[in-house]
């Protein structure tokens, strides 16, 4: 996590944002480094920029917070949780919610994903 951490600090440099940096934690590959380390691989994340004066969060969709994250070491953390569905179910605090894939926001119609 450290050396993907300076690369990406070198690839923000001189570049200021109005939103979160987010650490995206789904990643099947890395399932078999077990809950501790994948929350310790988020929170490291996390401090490091927020240490650089970004302000941070960790995204996952439920099943992952629920299973494979302690959400409750990284609430101090902005939290983004994709659960699509017509209510969300998280049981913890949560900053962003992403209930769809299939918005298309006005004046974003030529973003590819």
């Amino acid at each position: 996590m450290k050396k993907a951490c300076s690369w990406i600090k070198e690839k923000l440099s001189g570049k200021s944002f109005e939103l979160p940096l987010f650490i995206d934690m789904e990643d099947s590959s890395t399932l078999s480094s077990g809950k501790d380390d994948l929350t310790n691989q988020a929170i490291y994340f996390n401090e490091y920029f927020s240490s650089l004066g970004y302000l941070t969060g960790t995204y996952a969709n439920l099943n992952w917070f629920n299973n494979y994250l302690d959400i409750s070491r990284l609430v101090s953390y902005k939290i983004w949780c994709a659960q699509y569905n017509s209510s969300l179910t998280l049981k913890w605090k949560c900053d962003l919610w992403q209930y769809t894939s299939k918005l298309l926001l006005p004046r974003c119609n030529n973003i590819k994903s």
